[in-house]
């Protein structure tokens, strides 16, 4: 029968101490208290300067554009973002990095990102709309004349007539 005191070091297990335990515990409550004071620090000014840092850094323009395009509002753990078009919508969906950055700034990961369309909160997306309307052939012509006049020339030379002539 082996003596217990003759195991060779190399199987000797080190096993924690209470006080390590103690300073386990202790770096969880330090942690959960900051976390908990992070998540007080959410508020629709802190969450919009984000949306507005990370739009500031993206390399491109018009996710730039669309990010900043937005009206955030909190309530709870959901921030709704409003958007005037769809096309913005599936652009601020896209950006997964934008969620999980303000996630992480807050320490909060149930955050949630909720993004609708709503119209009538941007009422110059409405104006710009309104402007557009629908040109005539003989108008388009008259447009690409005044900008190229040589196309009139191209057009007789080629004996083509354009609408209303």
């Amino acid at each position: 029968m082996p003596d217990v005191g003759s195991e060779p070091p190399s199987q000797l297990v080190n096993t924690p101490g209470l006080s390590s335990a103690d300073k386990i515990r202790e770096a969880i409550r330090k942690e959960q208290a900051s976390k908990k004071a992070a998540e007080q620090n959410i508020t629709e000014d802190a969450i919009a300067a984000t949306f507005k840092a990370y739009a500031e850094r993206h390399s491109s323009k018009s996710t730039r554009t669309a990010l900043m395009n937005t009206l955030i509002k909190l309530e709870g753990k959901i921030i709704h973002v409003a958007v005037p078009t769809l096309f913005i919508k599936e652009q601020v969906l896209h950006e997964t990095d934008l969620i999980a950055e303000i996630r992480s700034i807050f320490h909060a990961e149930d955050l949630v990102l909720q993004v609708d369309v709503k119209k009538e909160l941007f009422p110059e997306y409405e104006e710009l709309a309104a402007i557009k309307t629908k040109l005539t052939s003989r108008e388009i012509y008259q447009k690409m004349v005044t900008k190229n006049p040589v196309l009139k020339d191209l057009v007789v030379t080629l004996g083509l007539k354009p609408e209303g002539e």
